[in-house]
């Protein structure tokens, strides 16, 4: 498995604290995201990847925006700068 090859056991933990589950297909797929030299492609109907996501990334000021909010031109300028 994944796991096995390559993955970290402290890395392993540190993403279930953030919210990822502890399940094996859970963690090869957070190891793919790691890995992966491009954005994967999340299907999360459960909302679990992104909740691990906003966890993860909360510290470098991580901002969720929808294709609908009033400000999005805004928020988009001011990520690329």
């Amino acid at each position: 498995t994944l796991t096995k090859n390559l993955g970290d056991p402290v890395t392993i933990r540190q993403w279930n604290i953030e919210g990822l589950p502890s399940d094996g297909l859970s963690i090869d797929n957070g190891i793919i995201v790691f890995n992966a030299r491009r954005w994967p492609l999340i299907i999360d109907p459960q909302s679990q990847a992104l909740r691990w996501i906003k966890n993860m990334e909360g510290v470098n000021n991580l901002v969720e925006v929808k294709p609908t909010d009033a400000n999005l031109q805004r928020q988009l300028e001011n990520a690329i700068r």
